[in-house]
């Protein structure tokens, strides 16, 4: 199965709010349309890849997609090319392109007063993020979580523990392969908690 394909293991509904940070092509996003027809928001700070999202949702008007990342502060970054593996971290693939991009403060998801699901796969930008969910009590207010957390050599050792605890306090992990994580809030169902890693083949 492939990452895309966790979308249909989400709890959601025409009425659902799904926000996709580090939208990439929009594949994930797609999957959440085909199975669950919600209304959704992409942040993609990369200006071919935000082009590709706006083409393939160009007739869809429950997709909104925004040209930036988003980040603890509102600033302007260089954004190291690389295909898939775009990020904001040079040291991830030590690209020779770059360009700058712009990352908007977690604190704009404050204008939502319940998102049901996100996706978070921005190539070592989770660890920030994640973290200022936690310091603007936003993790209270999303559902489902399904997170990359990519191994940033000097990054990964000092955070990713310190994600774990905080979304331990407001939410349940219920799948984990490779990299991948799914957390669900607690005291919501958790329709995912019987799939076997094995497979998933991820």
């Amino acid at each position: 199965m492939r990452i895309t394909e966790l979308a249909k293991f989400f709890d959601l509904n025409e009425n659902s709010l799904f926000i996709d940070i580090g939208g990439y092509k929009g594949e994930f996003t797609q999957n959440i349309i085909l199975n669950y027809n919600s209304n959704c928001i992409i942040f993609e700070p990369n200006w071919e890849y935000f082009k590709e999202c706006l083409n393939l949702f160009k007739d869809n008007n429950k997709v909104f997609v925004i040209h930036a990342g988003i980040g603890a502060t509102s600033e302007i970054k260089n954004l190291y090319d690389h295909g898939m593996g775009t990020s904001f971290f040079y040291e991830w693939h030590k690209p020779l392109t770059s360009s700058e991009s712009y990352i908007l403060s977690v604190n704009i998801l404050q204008n939502f007063k319940q998102i049901d699901a996100m996706k978070i796969n921005c190539e070592g930008s989770e660890y920030e993020i994640i973290e200022s969910l936690g310091q603007y009590n936003l993790l209270k207010d999303i559902g489902n979580i399904c997170v990359e957390f990519h191994p940033i050599e000097g990054l990964r050792d000092k955070k990713y523990q310190i994600c774990q605890d905080i979304l331990q306090k407001s939410h349940t992990k219920t799948f984990t392969s490779k990299r991948w994580e799914m957390w669900v809030k607690k005291y919501d169902n958790i329709p995912i908690a019987t799939l076997d890693a094995r497979e998933m083949a991820l």
